[in-house]
């Protein structure tokens, strides 16, 4: 497998940290669907298989947490970006007034 073809797989970020409780998980995970379903709506071509494994993911299994990052890391890399890029920004923010204590 080409660097280009090899999945991300890091698994330690968003709704796959290993320090975030299963409520915190469902939140991120969610949110993440939130973007997919925002970008792409109607345009199933791109994101339905990701928001799919998404929703499945909410389960809090393994298995399917893991088909969630595989899902994402098969998605073209410009629309992974995106998503990948506008979460950050979410999560920045809250932590940004978590530690103002807003």
């Amino acid at each position: 497998m080409n660097a280009a073809a090899a999945p991300n797989n890091t698994g330690n970020w968003g709704p796959w940290a290993s320090a975030i409780d299963a409520a915190e998980r469902l939140a991120r995970l969610r949110s993440m669907r939130a973007f997919v379903q925002a970008f792409y709506g109607v345009r199933g071509d791109i994101g339905e298989q990701f928001m799919r494994t998404l929703y499945w993911a909410e389960s809090l299994e393994p298995d399917d947490l893991q088909a969630a990052l595989l899902e994402l890391d098969r998605l073209p890399a410009r629309d992974r970006r995106k998503i990948e890029a506008s979460y950050a920004a979410l999560i920045a923010y809250k932590a940004q007034r978590d530690a103002e204590g807003r």
